[in-house]
């Protein structure tokens, strides 16, 4: 299976799908804009309470609005391929 939507399947339910979509719908319509994925992410992240390590500025946008515990490592990531 070549995409990650397909990879996810084993790990993500319909319901998530679902759920998410319509959590996404909600935050996009406070202002929040990210891509469908990160959503589906942060969610899934966000009702396990686990803390979601990124180098994705959607997931601060995010975090900003709901209850999701992020840690940031996008100046470690900009650091490294700046020395590249």
């Amino acid at each position: 299976c070549p995409n990650v939507y397909c990879k996810l399947s084993g790990m993500v339910t319909e319901a998530d799908w679902l759920k998410a979509a319509q959590w996404a719908q909600r935050l996009r319509s406070s202002g929040i804009q990210a891509k469908t994925l990160d959503f589906l992410i942060a969610y899934k992240a966000m009702r396990h309470r686990l803390v979601l390590l990124h180098a994705d500025r959607d997931f601060d946008r995010i975090a900003r609005r709901v209850p999701l515990k992020v840690e940031s490592h996008l100046r470690h990531v900009r650091s490294f391929m700046a020395a590249r």
